[in-house]
C-alpha cells in the first residue's frame, strides 16, 4: 500500500465512521442526544445551547472522543503533511494490541458496524506496515 493508498483509505474510514455515528444518533432521541453533549462538553468549549439536532449531532461527531478516531485524524494530517516518522509512529500504537484490547476492538463477540469499520482499517494499517512502508 502506498502513501497516496493509506491516505484514501484514512480520509474513507473517516468518512465512513462519521457516517455510522451520524445514523447512530440520528436514531436517538433528543434527551439522550442533549446528555451526550452534557457528558462531552467539560472537555469542550466550542458548544452552542442554540444548536438545533443535526447540529449538536454534527459537534458530537466533530469532537468525538474516541482514541481510534483520534489517532486516525492524526494519521491523516500527517499524511497530508507527508511527515514519515510520525505516520509510522501514529500506525505503530493503533496497530498495538494493548491499545486495541483496550478500546475494546477484539473482544466483542457481537460487533457494531463501528467496530467492523475500524477493525478493517486496522487491517489496512497492517498491510501498509508489511509492504514497506515504514522505513
Amino acid at each position: 500500500m502506498s502513501n497516496i493508498e493509506l491516505e484514501s483509505t484514512t480520509k474513507s474510514f473517516l468518512i465512513n465512521y462519521k457516517e455510522i455515528q451520524r445514523s447512530k444518533l440520528s436514531a436517538q432521541p433528543d434527551w439522550k442526544i442533549n446528555s451526550l453533549i452534557r457528558d462531552s462538553i467539560k472537555s469542550q468549549n466550542t458548544y452552542q445551547e442554540n444548536w438545533d439536532i443535526n447540529g449538536k449531532i454534527e459537534w458530537l461527531i466533530e469532537n468525538d472522543q474516541n482514541p481510534f478516531v483520534i489517532f486516525a485524524k492524526e494519521l491523516n494530517k500527517n499524511i497530508e503533511s507527508n511527515i514519515t516518522t510520525e505516520i509510522n509512529r501514529i500506525i505503530n500504537a493503533m496497530t498495538n494490541g494493548r491499545f486495541l484490547d483496550l478500546i475494546g476492538i477484539p473482544n466483542y463477540s457481537s460487533k457494531t458496524e463501528s467496530l467492523m469499520l475500524i477493525e478493517k482499517y486496522v487491517d489496512a494499517l497492517n498491510e501498509y506496515q508489511k509492504a514497506g512502508n515504514n522505513s
